[in-house]
């Protein structure tokens, strides 16, 4: 995956055409064009059921999902990043946003309609963090 700024990534010199047709569209869809705040927080109680612990309120997790899954294991179980258990439930977090994943997540509005736009295009469209 490419992460920076895109005048990182031009080689020196070079402007960026604005007119040109892209060739690809990627973007960051999860928690930037898609809303799966719902989804992970479902992944989050899952983790504490797991553990026989009752589930959180749905706004106390969604206060945390920006902040990754191991933030999430943290909230869900208080468990300290660099402990093996924590890389045991984080796993186990991931496992089961996976297998529920996109269920109740929903495209952020207005983008629903800017990516409906700009799907005619003939470029292709992927998620940058593939």
């Amino acid at each position: 995956m490419m992460s920076g700024q895109l005048h990182d990534v031009l080689p020196q010199g070079e402007r960026l055409n604005v007119d040109a047709s892209p060739q690809a569209i990627l973007f960051d869809l999860d928690g930037t064009l898609v809303d799966t705040a719902p989804d992970l927080a479902k992944a989050t109680n899952a983790l504490r059921a797991h553990h026989g612990l009752s589930p959180l309120p749905y706004e106390v997790i969604r206060g945390q999902v920006s902040n990754g899954g191991s933030a999430l294991v943290t909230l869900a179980l208080g468990l300290e990043v660099n402990s093996a258990e924590h890389t045991l439930a984080r796993q186990f977090l991931l496992d089961a946003y996976e297998q529920a994943v996109a269920v109740h997540s929903r495209v952020f509005p207005p983008l629903d309609r800017v990516a409906k736009r700009v799907a005619w295009r003939p470029a292709t469209l992927g998620d940058s963090d593939q």
